[in-house]
């Protein structure tokens, strides 16, 4: 004759149960969500957490997202995550160096350069020499969502030259940009009210 468990032995299997299935839910929820990053991939910043819970700029991975904490100069920010940002390929006239005044046009190009991205957020994308003798990294600055260039874009409304001392993928096409705002006569390339010229490109 088949007995039946007792219904108190029944339900202290079912309260075991439940009681794993409920403890497995919950893990899965709280388990963070890993995201595959491969080359050129773009990592979302991350959002409400201190600076030192944000990852470093990851220079294998050829291109980032982060979010600009603060514009240092027409051609240098900050990230949220502190690190320093030196725009590839263009140089800007200077308004905060230790040892120079502050330079023809160098102003305005720190107030494009504000206006366009603090606060905002960029995909960095990097070339071969990730940084400076300085540590700061080097790359080209997409805005996002809009993919505005800025590099390119200091370069066609005249707040920079384009730098070549070393060697980066865009040189020809930011030799470009510059020769068109040249002679378009924009910004550092206007008349001025004196007779001298703008300073050459270093």
């Amino acid at each position: 004759m088949k007995r039946s468990l007792p219904i108190p032995a029944l339900l202290f299997a079912a309260f075991l149960v439940l009681g794993s299935i409920a403890l497995s839910a919950g893990q899965e929820s709280a388990a963070p969500a890993s995201v595959k990053r491969g080359a050129g991939a773009r990592t979302e910043p991350s959002r409400g957490r201190s600076s030192a819970d944000v990852p470093r700029v990851r220079l294998e991975s050829r291109a980032e997202i982060f979010r600009v904490k603060k514009v240092v100069d027409g051609d240098t920010f900050r990230l949220d995550n502190d690190e320093r940002v030196r725009l590839l390929g263009v140089d800007t006239p200077e308004t905060k160096h230790p040892k120079k005044p502050i330079e023809y046009y160098g102003p305005e190009a720190s107030a494009f350069t504000k206006r366009e991205i603090e606060k905002r957020l960029v995909l960095l994308e990097f070339d071969r020499t990730p940084r400076d003798r300085y540590g700061r990294v080097l790359a080209y600055a997409f805005r996002q969502p809009d993919e505005f260039f800025l590099n390119a874009e200091l370069l066609k409304q005249g707040y920079a030259y384009a730098y070549t001392r070393f060697p980066f993928a865009r040189k020809e096409e930011f030799l470009r940009y510059e020769e068109e705002a040249r002679k378009a006569g924009r910004g550092l390339w206007a008349p001025r009210p004196e007779a001298s010229a703008p300073p050459a490109a270093p």
